[in-house]
């Protein structure tokens, strides 16, 4: 879209954008960076059509996969429903545990870096 093309800042910035991508916070967009491969310091402009491709699909997947567990979570009444599961994520979780945990895809060492108050967490191994 439009919006999303005249995006200057990184990537990460660009997903937490609420105005590009409402419900997309800190860990659902280190999740879609890991699984399109990018970095999160990237900028749009450097991404190519296979890069801008890899994104999209990723944000598509990542999304469809967190919404289907809270529809599952909700129609077995498991409470509290407020509270989100998680355990589908690969990157996010694993770098919580403050780089003790390696990348589930290339097992290189999971990388934190700090911005805005939000932990950002990604592997430089396979996330270029």
């Amino acid at each position: 879209s439009a919006r999303i093309a005249k995006h200057r800042g990184e990537l990460k910035s660009l997903l937490r954008n609420q105005a590009v991508g409402a419900g997309i916070g800190n860990a659902y967009s280190d999740e879609i960076l890991w699984h399109a491969r990018l970095n999160p310091q990237r900028r749009l402009s450097t991404l190519s059509l296979e890069d801008r491709h890899a994104l999209y699909d990723s944000m598509r997947s990542v999304l469809s996969t967190s919404v289907a567990i809270a529809r599952d979570r909700y129609a077995r009444k498991l409470h509290p429903l407020h509270k989100q599961d998680r355990s589908f994520m690969n990157i996010h979780l694993k770098g919580q545990a403050k780089g003790k945990t390696s990348c589930p895809r290339c097992g290189h060492r999971i990388s934190v870096i700090h911005a805005r108050g939000a932990e950002t967490y990604f592997c430089r191994g396979c996330q270029k």
